[in-house]
């Protein structure tokens, strides 16, 4: 994997960068209280009993993380929007809201990247201008169209305006670096929310080619796509991507809902969940869904050879609890993906944990 150089033109040092989830349970439209359970979960990253704190190249914090994710309607969900002013925009701090305030005060006190899931507040889709400043437009690459062909752009009912299930991404002096739109939609999403563009990717010091999707991001477009397709995965593969990131509402499979107690007993993971998020990988690490992908593809963006040396990560940081009638996963993790080989889960959080979930990324 290349590794992109420090921010300050150095290269970057020999060890392994280090990425973070919290992983919590989001109460429903309680901004003030999710806010105080997400800073009280990292305060346990500056009393590490093993030793002084690792540092952190990236915080994540998942889909939605200050809202909560269920809402019936955009009315519902209309107050909690939050607009991102510019990065570049004279003042832009006194203007922040509540998901800004937070990751920026993360970043500054971690001395890292923060990607925190939130509801936003936006102008209607238009790709030449997906971006939330000048700085963010020069940082991140164009969106890449990924639906079925011929499917129309879902957008919400008439007169609402246009609101997108986003992921806001901050440096460590805290500003904005981009904002990424969800693309896949979920049908809770699409009682409020309009499809962001396409998937796209950003340079990060330390960690290298970063695409940031969303939960239902990970899935076949409106399910109704070909598994095989791997539309993610695939774009991940052709953009030579070295972390995938996927703040995540994901919800508690059928297939474990009677485990649900003894997991709660166990604190084990979902494990059926996270086959499942590697499965949808398979074109990083499968050369048959690699070559089969490839095939339907096409010569126009071919895709980048696979070898013992291409090493890919995927963080997937889910929530946890139950709202309404949905129960979540949990089950945040880190899998490292290679040519030929199955993935290797690095880390994992169980269902019911509340806490925050440190792994390295390590090539070998």
């Amino acid at each position: 994997m290349t590794r992109a150089e420090c921010a300050d033109g150095n290269k970057a040092t020999p060890s392994p960068p280090v990425v973070a989830c919290v992983q919590l349970d989001s109460k429903h439209a309680d901004i003030d209280a999710n806010i105080a359970t997400v800073r009280r979960l990292v305060d346990g990253l500056d009393s590490d009993q093993q030793g002084p704190r690792r540092q952190i190249d990236l915080l994540v914090l998942p889909e939605l993380a200050l809202t909560g994710y269920c809402f019936d309607s955009h009315d519902e969900i209309e107050p909690l929007l939050e607009a991102i002013p510019p990065s570049d925009e004279a003042g832009c701090e006194s203007t922040a809201g509540p998901t800004l305030s937070l990751v920026s005060s993360l970043a500054k006190r971690f001395q890292c990247h923060v990607l925190a899931g939130f509801a936003e507040r936006g102008p209607p889709i238009d790709p030449a201008q997906d971006t939330t400043s000048a700085a963010a437009a020069a940082a991140a690459a164009a969106a890449f169209d990924a639906r079925s062909t011929g499917t129309r752009a879902h957008c919400p009912p008439n007169g609402t305006g246009h609101a997108y299930n986003s992921a806001l991404l901050v440096n460590p002096c805290g500003q904005v670096v981009h904002t990424f739109r969800k693309h896949f939609l979920y049908d809770d999403d699409k009682r409020w929310a309009t499809e962001g563009s396409g998937f796209q990717t950003v340079e990060l010091p330390r960690i290298g080619r970063v695409c940031v999707a969303i939960c239902m991001d990970l899935n076949p477009h409106d399910f109704r796509a070909p598994f095989e397709a791997y539309e993610l995965a695939s774009f991940c593969r052709r953009e030579r991507v070295d972390l995938i990131v996927v703040p995540m509402a994901w919800l508690l499979p059928a297939s474990d809902s009677s485990l649900f107690e003894q997991q709660r007993k166990d604190r084990g993971p979902s494990t059926s969940s996270i086959q499942y998020w590697a499965l949808r990988c398979a074109p990083l690490f499968d050369p048959e869904a690699g070559a089969a992908q490839a095939t339907a593809d096409g010569a126009e963006a071919p895709p980048r050879p696979l070898t013992t040396d291409n090493t890919t990560f995927l963080v997937a940081a889910n929530r946890t609890g139950t709202e309404g009638k949905s129960t979540f996963a949990g089950s945040s993790c880190v899998l490292r993906m290679r040519h030929g080989e199955r993935p290797e889960l690095l880390a994992a959080l169980g269902v019911h944990d509340e806490a925050v979930l440190c792994a390295q990324l390590e090539e070998t």
